[in-house]
């Protein structure tokens, strides 16, 4: 199922959302990653992950309107 699409209009895009899936903790998914184990070993970047979250939630807030 794709959880997005993307809409050009005149050179502007624009991504609809046809799915809003349920939110996990970015932590979940960055776990699942190869390319961000950096973020937990040798040590876990806490603030890293929390700075993460925060882009994640800033953006469903925006897309719920």
């Amino acid at each position: 199922m794709r959880a997005a699409r993307f809409h050009g209009r005149g050179g502007r895009g624009e991504v609809v959302h046809t799915h809003i899936p349920t939110r996990k903790p970015v932590e979940v998914y960055l776990k699942l990653q190869g390319w961000f184990r950096h973020l937990f070993e040798p040590n876990r970047q806490d603030e890293s992950i929390r700075r993460i979250q925060e882009r994640v939630d800033a953006y469903w807030k925006q897309v719920k309107g």
